[in-house]
């Protein structure tokens, strides 16, 4: 069988799809929390008491204070490990509480 012009791959279609799912959202934030907890380890995924993503927003819930901090002022490379690991993901900013 001959595909047509207008055919769209599996992978394609899946995609078409779940970006107009209403459950993209949970989606996306699952992939967040698996690529928190791959880039940055198990020590600071223990301290991390939740991921949460909404609107284009990562709100990271940290236990330990000085892990915060310096979280805090590392936040632009976390925004672009994300980015670069989720680019189908519209990551726009991260908040670190």
């Amino acid at each position: 069988m001959k595909r047509g012009s207008n055919d769209q791959s599996i992978f394609e279609a899946l995609k078409e799809w779940l970006a107009s799912h209403p459950k993209k959202q949970r989606f996306d934030q699952s992939l967040i929390e698996k690529v928190w907890r791959e880039q940055m380890g198990p020590t600071i995924d223990r301290q991390t008491e939740y991921v949460r993503f909404n609107n284009g927003v990562v709100k990271l819930k940290i236990r330990s204070s000085a892990l915060k901090q310096e979280l805090h002022m590392g936040k632009e490379k976390i925004v672009r490990i994300l980015k670069e690991a989720l680019p189908e993901v519209n990551i726009q900013e991260v908040q670190i509480f």
